[in-house]
């Protein structure tokens, strides 16, 4: 089971990739996700809206990279005097930073951590 739909990156970016496709990249970001609490020890949830955020964040940056990859997200746009560009390694950075912060942020709420005391001897 998937953390986020395709419906929901459908309504946050207007794609027209498919949904096979679509479905490929939110698979992959969900892997990447169980691999991190794999790595830690944490067992995986049907579903977690920290995980959601973070599924939704890695699946945002597949669909920027396959739409430059296929060329269908040009690197700028210009209209009469006003132009637009996308950086979208700049907004790649951020949303796989905040993706991986709140992943991180799962795994410190839900990992199981020792403690340990340490004694002193005055001697």
């Amino acid at each position: 089971m998937s953390f986020c739909t395709i419906t929901e990156i459908v309504n946050l970016t207007g794609t027209n990739l498919s949904s096979t496709i679509l479905q490929e990249i939110i698979d992959q970001s969900d892997r990447t996700i169980k691999a991190c609490l794999n790595k830690k020890g944490i067992s995986v949830p049907s579903s977690d809206d920290i995980l959601k955020a973070a599924s939704i964040n890695l699946s945002l940056i597949g669909v920027w990279r396959r739409t430059q990859q296929d060329g269908s997200l040009p690197e700028s746009l210009s209209l009469g005097d006003i132009s637009l560009g996308n950086n979208v390694e700049e907004i790649v950075k951020k949303f796989r930073d905040e993706a991986l912060e709140l992943i991180k942020s799962y795994i410190l709420t839900h990992g199981s951590y020792d403690h340990y005391r340490f004694y002193v001897r005055k001697t």
